[in-house]
Formats: C-alpha cells, structure tokens, sequence
C-alpha cells in the first residue's frame, strides 16, 4: 500500500488525487495514525519541533525547516526578470505570474482571479469579514479583555478570528493596547520585534529605503499600497469619510476620528511632566521634546536641528529655494503651507480677526495676539545680555545674533551675510533686479516696501520715516534713532 500511495503521486490526475488519498489511506493504518495525530495537533496545540536559534516550535518538521531560512538567510530562489531572491520556491512562482499576468485561480462566486490560492482564499475571507460588519454574526470576543474589567476597551469584539488571534498577541505597552506581549520576529539591523512576519518586512523597508508603490500622476513612492491608496486621494479630492456634527470632510477615517474630539473636548493624552492635555497622541509626542530638548532631526544643508521632521523639512526650503504652494489668484508662492493658507484669506475674507481696539483686521488668530501686545506693552521675551524685551519670540532670536555676531543667511549671488532671512532676501533683489513693490497710483515699482512707503507720501502728503537696514517705518525719526540702536547695538537713550 505504501508503494502505491508513492506511485499515486506521480500518476494520479490532480482532480482524483483526494480521493485516492482517502482510500489509501484506509488500507493504511500506519498512514492513518500518522495523517490523523497530526492534524490533531492543529486542536491540541501541541509543537514537538522547536527552533534552536530563537525558541519558536512548530506543529510540522518541514514548518521549522522553512523557518529556519530566515536565520541562515538563504534564498536559493532566484528571478531571472528583477534579480529578486527568495527562500521559497512557491514564492518565486507567485513573482512570475506577477511579471507575466497571469491569475489561475478564480473565485467561485464571481469573475475575479488572482495569482496566488492564497490570494483567492483572502479574497473570501474578506467578503466574509466584511458581511459581519451589516450582520454582526460570528462575533469574536477578546478573553483578555473580558478578564481586565478595568481596561478601556472591555468586552472588545472582532468580526474575523484572525484579527482576534492578532490583537491577543499584541501587549498594551505605550502605544499598542493588548496582552501576551510575545514579538517573535526581531529586525536584525535596529533590534525592534514585532507581532507579524508582514510587520517585520514592511519595517525593513525604512533601512533599505524600498518603495515599491508608485504613484502614476505625480510619481511618489510609498512603503505600502494602503499609502499609496491614501494619497491617491490627494489628486482625486476623495473624502469618504464626513463629520455627522458639522460635515466637515476627511481622506482618512483616522483624521475623523480625531476631528470628532473637536466636537467632544475630549484629550485622552496627558503630559506627565507639565499635565497639559492633548487629543492627538502625535501632538503629546511633540510636545514632550520641549521638556527633554530631544531634536532628533537634521538639517541635510547645515547643522541646525529639529523637533519634527515637518520642522526640518519646512527649515531646508530656506536653502533649496523651493516655494511649492502657489496662489492661483494672485500667483504668489510660499514655502510654507501655514503662510499660503493665512495668504488665500486676503482674497477669499475668510476667518478674519479683528482687534476690539483699534479695529485693525488680522487673518490669523496668532497675529491678533501679537497686534494686542501693542496696546497692552505685554514684552514676554528677555534678553539675557542686554536685559532687553520683546513681544516676539522670534524678534529675541535675530536681536540676539547682534551680541553673538552671527550671521546665518549668505546671500545666493555673493559673500555677504545677514542676521534675517528678511534682510537677506531684501539685499537679493539688488542682484536679481526684482522690483516686487507696485505703487498703485502711479505705476512705479520698488525693491522694497520701505520705498513704496516712503513714496505713497508723494500722494497722501504724510511724512514716515523707514530704516536703511531691515525696512521698518516710523511715524517719528526719534522713533527711527532708537530703533537703529537694534543694529548697531548702541543704547540711543542712554
């Protein structure tokens, strides 16, 4: 019987074999034994085959062999079209059909086919997932949970079992939230574990620098296809996901979840150093640099670092120039979202804020806060040197370069240095010719705005008096006299 079963292999046609199997089977009682105490261990839990590298058991001896590729890094699989390697052969089949297009297994309730049974099987899996969602049958109950009364998501339910199986893996350590706390793949390069193999792979491509999902209208590379998915949205203006309080709009159900605590006041992240509150997990992940001074990125032009990587990127468009948000009004650009976005009010009036004092419009409500320090003398910002004050954070920054003497902005088209990047843009235009400044009345231009004001007094007949050095304009030259003691760190009054 056992040379028969072999022979059945080879011989056999692939739709008689089960059956075959079966009947083998019978005759066989060794066989018998053998097929059923195996498949009896997927109920028992029993794993007689343990890795001797990291403690991982397996139910089946060729499950361990496999595994063991990923320690000794073998993959004897080669593809001749990309050159990619692999440590199974089924895999190598996958990537061929992938290169060829061709799908030999289609689902048995429609038309669609896939390159792989695995991905058929998903595919079912799916349908089904998502049917519990409209039917909430086959309810799957985190026993965990159910234990910790006292945790925040108790009696937590899933609509698959694979999901299920997963959140049990995971322990609620900061950032995730479940309970055996077992990471068995490990990235050899930085150490981290992670739950899944899938997890692993996708972290490895932050040392490699892989990107395999393109995008085909603005050619943006991305990790994952579920990043590609998100911001394929960007170009297609797709906002699925709407605010049922307000109908404010999102791309990403995670966007709205945090959107909706607008509406709640909700925070349910707390600064244990300050106690300050904050909705988005992100934002306390930020805030808490302030208290450890943590600037983890660098500036790829200069030494200068950051607390975000959004920090550090918007800093390095100073060097590289770019200004990618464009006003399609007037077609002005900035280099910063934050400063376009104020810009588009001037021509759409929106969210304007007025100061209840002077009457003065401001498009934003952080330059009323500052505008109000002028009727209240409020000057939060001391100089340690001079003992000087300021109503600006930034305004201390450049004052302070005056008694450290740096210099930090050389101009593009020779030597000289500024303290501003004001000063060094406004000295650019006398290399560039850029006359930006248009008098209405008369049609004349100007470098600078100083000299647009100084000459809109040909027409309105007042008298301003504008500095040589940074632009700003005094109603009095006493006014001028102090403030030039700025820059040449002299104390006018004194």
């Amino acid at each position: 019987p056992v040379q028969q079963w072999t022979l059945a292999l080879v011989f056999i046609p692939p739709g008689q074999r089960n059956s075959y199997w079966r009947e083998t089977i019978q005759l066989c009682g060794v066989w018998e034994n053998f097929f059923k105490n195996t498949h009896q261990r997927t109920h028992t839990g029993e794993k007689l085959f343990s890795c001797e590298q990291c403690g991982k058991s397996f139910c089946r001896l060729n499950y361990l062999k496999r595994h063991f590729l990923l320690h000794t890094g073998e993959k004897s699989h080669y593809c001749d079209e990309c050159g990619k390697e692999f440590t199974h052969s089924e895999r190598l089949k996958i990537l061929k059909r992938i290169h060829s297009g061709e799908k030999p297994y289609q689902y048995r309730h429609c038309e669609r086919t896939f390159t792989s049974s695995g991905d058929c099987g998903k595919h079912e899996r799916n349908l089904k997932v998502h049917k519990n969602v409209h039917t909430k049958e086959t309810i799957y109950h985190c026993e965990t949970l159910n234990a910790m009364k006292q945790f925040q998501y108790y009696n937590k339910e899933f609509s698959s079992s694979y999901i299920q199986k997963l959140h049990q893996i995971i322990y609620s350590g900061e950032k995730t939230h479940t309970h055996t706390g077992e990471k068995p793949f490990s990235c050899e390069q930085c150490d981290k574990t992670f739950v899944t193999a899938g997890d692993l792979k996708l972290h490895q491509r932050v040392h490699t620098g892989e990107k395999p999902f393109s995008c085909e209208q603005c050619d943006k590379t991305f990790v994952t296809a579920g990043e590609l998915k998100l911001h394929q949205r960007v170009h297609t203006g797709e906002k699925p996901f709407s605010c049922d309080q307000c109908g404010k709009a999102f791309s990403q159900l995670g966007n709205l979840k945090c959107h909706f605590r607008v509406h709640t006041g909700e925070k349910p992240y707390h600064c244990d150093e300050c106690g300050k509150d904050f909705a988005i997990s992100g934002h306390l992940k930020l805030h808490k640099r302030i208290h450890s001074g943590e600037k983890p990125y660098q500036c790829r032009h200069c030494e200068k670092t950051f607390s975000s990587s959004s920090a550090r990127n918007s800093h390095e468009r100073k060097h590289s120039g770019v200004r990618p948000y464009r006003c399609e009004e007037c077609g002005k650009t900035f280099g910063h979202l934050g400063t376009f976005t104020v810009h588009r009010n001037i021509h759409t009036k929106e969210t304007i804020y007025p100061c209840e004092q002077c009457g003065k419009i401001f498009s934003t409500s952080a330059s009323l806060r500052y505008h109000k320090r002028i009727h209240t003398g409020e000057k939060p910002y001391h100089c340690d040197e001079c003992g000087k004050d300021f109503a600006r954070s930034g305004t201390l920054t450049i004052h302070k370069r005056i008694h450290s003497g740096e210099k930090p902005y050389q101009c593009r088209h020779c030597e000289k240095t500024f303290t501003s990047l004001v000063e060094r843009n406004n000295h650019e235009r006398t290399h560039t010719g850029v006359r930006p400044y248009r008098c209405e009345e008369c049609g004349k231009t100007f470098v600078y705005l100083a000299n647009l004001k100084v000459h809109r007094n040909i027409h309105t007949k007042e008298t301003i008096y504008p500095c040589d050095q940074c632009g700003k304009i005094f109603s009095r030259y006493t006014s001028l006299w102090r403030h030039k003691g700025i820059h040449t760190g002299e104390k006018p009054n004194k």
